[in-house]
């Protein structure tokens, strides 16, 4: 069910396997901006919009005038006009002109429509580990480790060699591989939110959160190692904020967001956490299971909350949240649930995603409030017949070019709003 690791032996080399055909990039063009459903719909509007006005002038010149060619005139003047610059042009460059600029600041947009839902968010989740943190975690207590008997260290080894959980990294890290050797008949089983379990020889081995893996042992603080829930070792890593996190946790407050963190390790790792990066003493809330992080967002998400995480336990939490994102780019599972990704060392995307996310919703603003009161006018010019076909011919791509032009100035690289 996906919570056991598997070892799998390839039989055919991969040169001659079908599977290099299949990973291999097809040549085609890049991916366009694509329409978001509001916009869609606004397209069909308008299209049936202006076919009942060309059709209306149509029908009341010929019946005024009953001049076939004038009434022709008119509804060809309507229907040259009538062009939709705002969003069959200018909409979709804007939304790509801050997709590439998010792409060049490491953040990577997946659903057509987070920059349209991004514009609400006013509440910000960050999980911890990996997230608000570097997610490279070190133990703090090495001795621990090395005290181990080899039974033990064997054990520590099978568990930690197949999890991919930032405290199983640092784990293995310390072990080592001095006298220890892969068992790939050892069957190991991740609890989310809990850690692995292994049984070996009528034994039962566990790592991971010290209520689960030895329960009722006071001295497991951090990671406890048990045997049939008997402590063998209590361990301690310690992990470092990205560098960025506290000047964008104040940058996030400034803007108008509240910033919270949520996350599966003890309270008082939490709480540490967050005094470091500015978090509020009553937002930072420690020690959630998955479903208790779903069950945080299913309470204070009104659609507007963008919730952070990185890993297995926060797979909830991404379903639930209005905008989810990560920094897991190396977790498929993952990416595949969030609205983006970011591959930078810091969390300054994130805020830059928010504040672009409002600054296109007002250039979309500008741009379709331009094509409104120029088809307007234009449509009110052309049926009363002071417009020539070709005198529209010429205005239209004139719209056009000032609302691109609106467009590329508001959202130019070089404006200070691509600037922390």
């Amino acid at each position: 069910a996906g919570d056991e690791a598997v070892t799998v032996r390839a039989r055919t080399p991969f040169a001659e396997s079908p599977l290099s055909e299949l990973l291999r990039a097809p040549e085609r063009a890049p991916d366009l901006a694509r329409a978001t459903p509001w916009y869609q719909r606004l397209a069909k509007i308008y299209v049936v919009a202006v076919l009942a006005i060309a059709a209306a002038g149509f029908v009341a010149w010929w019946a005024v005038t009953g001049d076939l060619a004038r009434a022709m005139g008119v509804t060809t003047a309507v229907l040259i006009v009538t062009c939709p610059c705002a969003f069959g042009i200018a909409v979709p460059l804007g939304y790509e002109m801050a997709q590439a600029g998010l792409r060049r600041a490491g953040l990577f947009v997946r659903r057509a429509s987070f920059l349209d839902r991004a514009r609400s968010v006013r509440r910000i989740v960050f999980d911890k580990t990996g997230t608000l943190t570097t997610g490279a975690l070190s133990v703090g207590n090495p001795a621990a480790i090395a005290g181990l008997d080899p039974s033990a260290r064997q054990a520590l080894y099978d568990l930690v060699a197949r999890s991919g959980h930032p405290k199983s990294a640092a784990v293995r890290e310390a072990l080592g591989t001095s006298g220890v050797r892969l068992d790939l008949g050892a069957r190991v089983v991740e609890h989310a939110g809990h850690g692995l379990e292994m049984t070996r020889g009528g034994r039962r081995w566990r790592l991971g959160e010290p209520s689960w893996a030895a329960p009722g042992n006071a001295g497991a603080v951090d990671v406890a190692l048990s045997v049939d829930g008997q402590l063998v070792a209590s361990l301690v890593t310690t992990e470092q904020l990205r560098a960025d996190a506290a000047r964008e946790v104040r940058g996030l407050a400034a803007d108008g967001c509240e910033v919270w963190l949520l996350s599966g390790d003890a309270q008082a790792r939490v709480d540490a956490a967050g005094d470091a990066a500015g978090v509020p003493v009553e937002r930072a809330i420690g020690e959630q299971t998955p479903q208790a992080k779903a069950r945080f967002l299913d309470a204070h998400d009104h659609g507007d909350t963008l919730f952070v995480g990185d890993g297995v336990n926060d797979a909830l939490a991404l379903d639930h949240a209005h905008v989810p994102g990560t920094p897991a780019v190396d977790r498929p599972y993952v990416p595949a649930r969030a609205d983006f990704f970011f591959v930078t060392p810091g969390l300054a995307p994130v805020r830059l995603a928010l504040r672009i996310a409002r600054a296109l919703a007002q250039v979309v603003r500008a741009d379709l409030a331009i094509a409104l009161a120029y088809n307007v006018v234009a449509i009110a010019l052309a049926l009363s017949g002071r417009m020539s076909p070709v005198l529209c011919a010429i205005l239209m791509p004139a719209s056009s070019l000032t609302t691109i032009a609106a467009t590329v100035v508001a959202l130019s690289p070089r404006r200070r709003l691509w600037r922390s």
